[in-house]
């Protein structure tokens, strides 16, 4: 009789699983977030930029790929950088609390 081995899952690291709830966020992926998780804001400066469109700032955050060691030192691919409507733009990922009052400190909102 010969056994088999059974395939064990390695733990997902926890900066492993952040990265890709966040991937899942900027690429709109509901299914990965659940219906209700995630809000985009989009400060007034740049809805005010000449040819401004949603749109393509949901594509540029969508396939954005630009991470290295200097813009996401923790892997959790929270931030980035891109050149838009002839400005430069930064965005952020963070974890606030379900009335957007405080950011949630280590996964935590004691």
């Amino acid at each position: 009789m010969q056994i088999q081995q059974q395939e064990t899952c390695a733990p997902v690291p926890r900066a492993e699983m952040i990265a890709r709830l966040n991937d899942a966020l900027r690429r709109g992926d509901r299914s990965a977030i659940g219906a209700n998780g995630g809000r985009v804001m989009i400060t007034q400066g740049i809805e005010a930029l000449p040819g401004y469109n949603p749109c393509m700032v949901a594509l540029a955050l969508a396939t954005y790929d630009g991470f290295d060691k200097d813009n996401d030192p923790h892997g959790e691919r929270d931030f980035g950088d891109f050149t838009l409507f002839g400005a430069d733009m930064f965005w952020k990922i963070d974890l606030y609390d379900p009335g957007l009052v405080k950011i949630a400190l280590n996964g935590s909102f004691c």
